[in-house]
């Protein structure tokens, strides 16, 4: 892929979506056989472009659930997606690292294991999947957010920040080129000036690739480091034709998305140099884990939100149901799924593995929904004679699709 996003489907001034791939529910749809019914596993996969029921083309996934070594069928969905027409994101799982629990090392990490052979072999290992697999990876970083947390195993800011660089060091020094993955680094800290000593010590790596920016913790969810940041990266052209990426991971909420849009509308028409923004969310494949459904989004005292509600025996046909209630907020199934195709093990996850995977999928069609509405509520705010009249964008953010 050429990491133009339109080559992808994704239009110039839209903020991009990035689903934040979860297992199971990737390893289901990629395994053959299952429990027969409808959907299959692969009308499930919506991550194929020529998906008859819906697709969707782009992605992130965090190789802390990865082992590394793309055998088996569990990542095809992800391994075996057309490159010209999909763009994913690898995220290199550092919190996962620091917690202790990386699905490679877990219980293994230490400062001492930090220095060992076997960690530079996993370093290597995951360089390597995102240099076959993924148009942009994100260097290994250590949040300094996640100081204190109970197995996190850093105490100190700087350690955070020394680790994190000596990793993108080795990735500069072991990246092959052969293929066209491009590194981005990560701006961490638990304030503005924690955020500015990170990001000062980050931009100075000598030789490193620069292809854009991350920000992860609350350089991602608090406005005002977001912002500052920003401003940063713009007043010293660290946002430009070459580094023209910036991520905010994890936050994907209908604010955040309403937000990410102005700010891609503002750097498109002040900034230009085709820069693109993205985030990333896990919370449609987390909700169907426990066994519950997007069905519609609506006005709060709080903003706008995605509505859920508990999949239960009470729902016996999603069409019926969420036609009645909803007719605007169907999903591609809804005509097709009832209570009999799925099961409710009455665990604290709620439902099967097909059945999380069926559900995930909804969720995911759903909050699509929600994001193209948001889209176009942005777009009709900055039509100049809409602003001031919030009806047609309170309709546009309230009523995306039709009734079938």
């Amino acid at each position: 892929m050429t990491h133009d996003p339109s080559d992808a489907g994704i239009p110039p001034g839209q903020a991009i979506f990035l689903p934040a791939f979860q297992l199971p529910v990737i390893g289901d749809i990629a395994d053959p056989e299952g429990r027969p019914i409808f959907p299959s596993a692969q009308d499930l996969n919506w991550f194929r472009p020529d998906n008859p029921h819906w697709s969707y083309c782009a992605g992130l996934y965090s190789l802390g659930q990865s082992n590394l070594v793309g055998d088996g069928h569990e990542e095809n969905m992800i391994l075996q997606r057309d490159r010209n027409a999909t763009l994913l994101i690898a995220d290199s799982g550092g919190y996962q690292l620091g917690k202790n629990t990386f699905k490679r090392v877990a219980g293994k990490m230490s400062a001492e294991f930090l220095r060992s052979q076997e960690y530079d072999q996993i370093r290597m290992e995951m360089l390597a999947w995102m240099e076959a697999h993924a148009d942009y990876g994100l260097i290994i970083d250590f949040p300094a957010w996640a100081i204190g947390e109970k197995g996190f195993i850093f105490t100190r800011f700087d350690d955070c920040l020394s680790e994190t660089v000596r990793n993108a060091e080795f990735f500069r020094d072991h990246i092959t080129g052969e293929n066209t993955l491009r590194l981005l680094t990560v701006v961490q800290g638990r304030s503005i000036y924690e955020a500015l000593a990170w990001y000062n010590r980050i931009k100075t790596i000598e030789a490193f690739p620069y292809a854009g920016w991350s920000f992860a913790g609350p350089v991602a969810y608090d406005p005002t480091i977001a912002l500052r940041m920003i401003l940063t990266l713009l007043r010293e052209g660290r946002l430009s034709r070459d580094e023209n990426w910036l991520h905010f991971l994890g936050q994907g909420s209908p604010a955040a998305i309403f937000v990410y849009n102005v700010i891609q509308q503002c750097l498109d028409e002040y900034i230009g140099q085709n820069i693109r923004l993205s985030y990333d969310i896990s919370s449609p494949f987390l909700l169907a884990k426990y066994g519950k459904v997007y069905t519609h989004m609506a006005a709060t005292k709080k903003g706008y939100s995605v509505q859920e509600e508990k999949f239960t025996r009470n729902i016996k046909n999603f069409s019926t149901v969420y036609r009645k209630k909803w007719c605007k907020w169907l999903g591609p199934f809804d005509d097709d799924i009832d209570y009999n195709d799925l099961v409710v093990t009455g665990t604290k996850h709620g439902v099967d593995t097909r059945s999380y995977s069926v559900l995930a999928h909804r969720n995911l069609n759903i909050y699509w929904q929600a994001m193209k509405s948001i889209v176009l509520s942005t777009e009709l705010l900055a039509d100049p004679k809409n602003r001031g009249s919030s009806v047609e964008i309170h309709s546009t953010l309230t009523r995306f699709g039709s009734c079938k």
